[in-house]
């Protein structure tokens, strides 16, 4: 024999030891293709899940797959809850987007089979397999792996290949681990589409809302009531819980409201909008300032509405008299330039829509050309800048007087423009409303 004992012996040995060395070089080859994979679908991951939008999320994932899986067919179907159908959002065949069906049976196939047991189904040879329906004549091996949110199944992530065997275990692993990624994605996708449709759709409620709200307050009067009038609204929402009313007694008889519903946005606005119902309702009485507050208060506190009331401000108006007649429910005082002064008109009384049978005070005076009346909503002296400063009623008053040479609409812009630039234009935390009346 050409080697000796001591060779035999010693080759044996070395082969054990190469034996050895190949198994550990194996492994290590194994575990670091593992850990690629890993940090592959932690990549893979991250995009994904940075992706809010549900056809740009799915295209990605199709994408991306291909890193982590070298497929050549793949689909990706989401799950109809109504129709119980899978529908395809997502085909790719040779690395292209090509148009699959459109959809599939939620039981059958190997699709049907991962849906129906919650797990993954690996399929060596599908020419041997009874659940298998053909689709592409070419698939030999498919793999579909269910993406499930929740314990329900959302969709299934379906690979095909026209060589038979060439899943793996391994393969499994790794996809359901990017299944369940993907699902947790999708979910996120589609709660933000769903809350942007929300968004949209309550913004347009909301503008709608604005419109109509617009349309409910009146335009100044264009009769001659013998005054000279401004209104002017600003929201510190969509919608605004200020409203300001007109109501024509007549001819020569005017009537002029302004009111301030407590909250804001548009549960203020509905009820404001009540309000004004309440007011023109009882216009063809013709009633006097504190009658129609108290009409209004018992009116108002028949519709109260989570516990919500309303503060107001009427008065009456008699052209060729000269008359004005005032009474107040919880409204800032309104305001009255006379004799070179600008002063308030000390009137108070309890909100409209709180207590039963109230009564109100009304006060009368007669007015001469070039006086001026302003009725205002709180936001408007109590709107405070960064330094915690109110604006007031004495600032309020002070402009008044200054301006008293201009017209009620110029009165009315320089109130609005002194406040905004007092409080260096930052966003309205309340609304601000306004009627200047001026005697021509």
């Amino acid at each position: 024999d050409y080697f000796t004992r001591d060779q035999q012996n010693i080759l044996t040995l070395l082969a054990s030891r190469l034996a050895v060395a190949i198994e550990n070089a194996r492994l290590f080859q194994k575990v670091r293709a593992q850990a690629d994979t890993l940090l592959l679908l932690s990549e893979v991951g991250r995009e994904t899940s940075a992706i809010l939008e549900v056809e740009e999320l799915l295209r990605r994932a199709a994408e991306q797959t291909k890193r982590v899986i070298d497929y050549q067919i793949l689909s990706i179907m989401l799950y109809d809850e109504e129709q119980k159908i899978f529908r395809h959002r997502v085909d790719m065949k040779h690395g292209h987007h090509v148009q699959g069906k459109l959809r599939a049976t939620a039981s059958d196939g190997i699709v049907g089979a991962a849906a129906t047991l919650k797990e993954p189904v690996l399929v060596p040879d599908v020419t041997v397999d009874p659940r298998y329906l053909m689709v592409n004549p070419e698939t030999r091996s498919e793999l579909a792996i269910p993406m499930i949110h929740k314990g329900k199944v959302i969709g299934v992530l379906d690979l095909e290949s026209p060589q038979a065997n060439y899943f793996t275990e391994d393969h499994v692993q790794t996809l359901s681990i990017l299944a369940a990624n993907l699902a947790v994605s999708l979910e996120n996708a589609r709660l933000y589409e769903q809350l942007a449709r929300d968004e949209a759709r309550l913004e347009r409620d909301l503008q709608a809302a604005k419109r109509i709200q617009g349309a409910l307050l009146r335009p100044v009067p264009t009769e001659d009531y013998g005054l000279e009038m401004a209104a002017r609204y600003l929201s510190a929402r969509e919608v605004c819980g200020d409203l300001y009313e007109f109501l024509r007694y007549g001819p020569q008889q005017l009537g002029i409201a302004l009111g301030d519903v407590s909250g804001k946005g548009t549960a203020a606005a509905l009820y404001g909008a009540v309000a004004i119902g309440i007011m023109r309702s009882l216009a063809p009485q013709k009633l006097q300032p504190a009658e129609m507050l108290k009409q209004m208060n018992q009116l108002v506190g028949e519709r109260r509405i989570e516990g919500r009331f309303m503060t107001a401000c009427f008065a009456t108006w008699q052209k060729g008299r000269q008359k004005l007649r005032v009474a107040n429910a919880g409204q800032s005082q309104p305001l009255l330039y006379k004799d070179g002064r600008c002063g308030k008109i000390e009137l108070t009384g309890f909100p409209l829509g709180i207590f039963e049978d109230v009564n109100y005070d009304e006060w009368g005076v007669t007015l001469e050309t070039g006086n001026i009346l302003v009725f205002h909503s709180d936001g408007i002296a109590e709107t405070a800048n960064g330094e915690g400063q109110f604006f007031g009623t004495t600032r309020l008053m002070k402009l008044i007087e200054e301006r008293h040479d201009a017209s009620a609409a110029e009165i009315a812009d320089a109130i609005l423009r002194e406040v905004d630039w007092f409080t260096q234009s930052a966003p309205l935390s309340d609304d601000r409303t306004l009627v200047v009346a001026k005697v021509r």
